[in-house]
């Protein structure tokens, strides 16, 4: 459904800056979620967004492209 009860829990997230949506300013809450997007969610809910671990998983690029640096930062946060 269209409307405030849907979109409410997303204009309050993007306020907080949890979620950042597209380079477009629109969100896809329809669309599949990347594990390094659900660690962006998980990093910036507890204020670990800044952190970096490093990351050694080989997976960060394949045929669609690259993970963006800020969001492969974050998996390996949540791995440390």
């Amino acid at each position: 459904p269209q409307g405030p009860v849907k979109n409410d829990p997303i204009i309050r997230l993007a306020a907080l800056e949890v979620i950042r949506g597209y380079e477009d300013r629109r969100f896809g809450p329809g669309d599949p979620t990347l594990r390094a997007q659900m660690a962006a969610l998980i990093a910036r809910g507890m204020f670990w967004d800044t952190e970096d671990h490093g990351t050694l998983f080989p997976d960060r690029c394949n045929a669609e492209g690259c993970i963006d640096d800020n969001l492969w930062r974050n998996i390996g946060t949540l791995y440390y």
